[in-house]
């Protein structure tokens, strides 16, 4: 019998075009051009970046949750959200909301518990008795899955700033900064929402990177990380 660990993520995304008529002169004008459009345009090229970032954690558990319960597959119930905007005097901020895996991490739960009752924790190896896989465990804990997830969400968002934000025009004293955290749900309690997860990076760092003035190690260690 299949099982099924329930996972959600995102799916297409709409384009916008900006359209500019040229009139004659004395001819009526119409409203004038939104000065952050293009800044609207580079956030939303962003904006499908980090989305993509959020796909690639939640299939990183997907794969690991395999690992660990091998008939479980992936249903689709949800998407993340994630919204840009420049703000003067700092940069980019994006808020990335990822689904949540409550769902996931419940169903993983009740398929390991059905799978240890069938099998032995510990098997005989050429020198003794071998513990069941470490990573079985950690996913299988209470709070492992979600742990693992946020993990892998983590280190794509990362990825993200390091290879993609040449999309965003930075300058040196710019910042990027990434807040990231579950979906809030409608009518939930606000003391028991997600904590976000921030990360920020100057643009001169971006920069220094880009050209080859700091390694990757180095410049996963300018991004200032915090939680709140």
């Amino acid at each position: 019998m299949t099982r099924t660990v329930v996972f959600r993520r995102v799916c297409g995304l709409g384009a916008a075009a900006l359209f500019v008529t040229v009139l004659p002169a004395g001819a009526a004008q119409g409203p004038p051009m939104n000065p952050d459009a293009p800044a609207r345009a580079f956030a939303s090229t962003f904006e499908v970046v980090l989305r993509a970032a959020v796909i690639s954690g939640g299939q990183k558990l997907a794969k690991q949750a395999s690992a660990v319960v091998p008939e479980a597959v992936l249903a689709v119930t949800e998407q993340p959200i994630v919204r840009g905007v420049k703000l003067d005097g700092w940069g980019f901020f994006f808020d990335v909301q990822a689904p949540n895996v409550q769902t996931t991490v419940m169903v993983l739960n009740m398929v390991d518990q059905q799978a240890r009752r069938s099998r032995p924790v510990s098997s005989e190896g050429p020198t003794g008795p071998v513990d069941a896989d470490p990573m079985a465990r950690g996913l299988a804990a209470p709070g492992g899955a979600d742990r693992a997830y946020s993990s892998f969400v983590r280190e794509s968002l990362i990825d993200a700033i390091l290879d993609s934000s040449a999309v965003l025009p930075l300058g040196p004293d710019d910042h990027l900064t990434i807040a990231a955290s579950g979906i809030d749900q409608p009518g939930a309690n606000l003391l028991y929402q997600s904590r976000k997860l921030m990360l920020t990076i100057k643009g001169s760092d971006l920069q220094e990177f880009r050209q080859g003035k700091l390694t990757r190690d180095d410049a996963r260690a300018r991004i200032v990380e915090g939680r709140f």
